[in-house]
């Protein structure tokens, strides 16, 4: 299990024991939710993806859809892959986002996510496979950031 998961699985046993009443769990998510917003601001990916998940489940804080997806954005545009993830579905089957879909399904699956691998893979036995310009692009962005890390 990764550490995304566990903390998720973590954070919601926590959010069902405060709304049950537990005062100790609810500090504890106000807590998370603080530590994730202050590291989130430091541009740290995995905390930005962290306060994401914060904001789109309600721990620790109100659900708020707008700002897990900006808090998505921002994770992904420093290189987290399941916050790549999490933005190409968030573009999944609205027509007029279809290119933004496409694009960051390519860069999950380029960033060595799982799922977005297999995707990926899928989407080239469909005859959907990147021109040799989009493959020199996406290796060379790849490239220049791994010399940046």
């Amino acid at each position: 299990m990764t550490d995304e998961r566990f903390e998720k699985i973590y954070l919601t046993a926590l959010r069902i024991c405060a709304e049950e009443g537990d005062e100790n769990a609810a500090r504890e998510l106000r807590e998370s939710f603080e530590a994730a917003l202050k590291a989130a601001e430091t541009e740290n990916a995995a905390a930005q993806f962290s306060l994401a998940q914060h904001y789109e489940y309600g721990f620790g804080t109100a659900e708020a859809e707008t700002e897990a997806a900006k808090w998505y954005k921002k994770a992904a545009l420093n290189r987290h892959a399941t916050a790549m993830w999490c933005v190409a579905w968030s573009y999944r089957g609205v027509e007029e986002y279809e290119q933004e879909y496409n694009e960051w399904r390519k860069k999950a699956a380029f960033a060595f996510h799982a799922e977005g691998k297999i995707d990926y893979a899928l989407h080239c036995l469909r005859g959907e496979i990147l021109d040799d310009e989009e493959l020199i692009a996406l290796r060379d962005e790849l490239e220049r950031i791994e010399k940046i890390e």
